[in-house]
């Protein structure tokens, strides 16, 4: 359902909603935010606004600059460990959104898996959980939701799947 056809006395409510409840942190169009950016920004969030959810997506668009010796996978590593000290340091949610590689063009199933995620192993290896979001087919209205990590299971619940069915209004 475009956004055009929604009625303004539906639409306007959940505006103020977002606006309440939300802060975007855009980059503007000469910045290359890199992880320090990110991080130091989402810590002014949390201070200034009692932000208590800092969400970073897409992961692959961070300027992922490293030291030389460094590879992509310590270099992630590296960034996941900050983004645990700061979510412990100001007691935050942080939640990262790293896509998957596209899949190969051999056909077949494929589903991903964090191991899928953009950049390294290490967000299946060193995440507290994560989240697998697989849109069936094309065609498809449907999505599965999958909680394929969960290292507190008492303070965050445990794995599982649930499908979810997108129906226009």
């Amino acid at each position: 359902c475009p956004m055009d056809q929604i009625p303004d006395h539906k639409v306007d409510p959940a505006r103020q909603w977002i606006e309440d409840h939300f802060i975007f942190i855009v980059p503007v169009d000469e910045e290359e935010p890199d992880l320090e950016c990110v991080l130091e920004k989402a810590a002014t969030a949390v201070t200034r606004h009692e932000a208590r959810m800092v969400v970073i997506d897409p992961w692959n668009e961070l300027d992922h600059q490293r030291r030389r010796d460094a590879s992509l996978t310590e270099y992630t590593g590296r960034a996941i460990k900050e983004f645990k000290r700061l979510a412990r340091r100001l007691d935050v949610h942080v939640l990262v959104a790293a896509h998957p590689t596209k899949p190969s063009t051999t056909g077949g199933d494929y589903r991903p898996t964090l191991y899928s995620s953009s950049d390294s192993a290490h967000w299946a290896n060193k995440s507290d959980g994560g989240i697998v979001v697989y849109k069936t087919s094309a065609e498809s209205n449907s999505v599965e939701v999958s909680i394929v990590k969960s290292r507190y299971h008492d303070q965050i619940g445990k794995p599982g799947t649930v499908r979810l069915v997108y129906s226009p209004m």
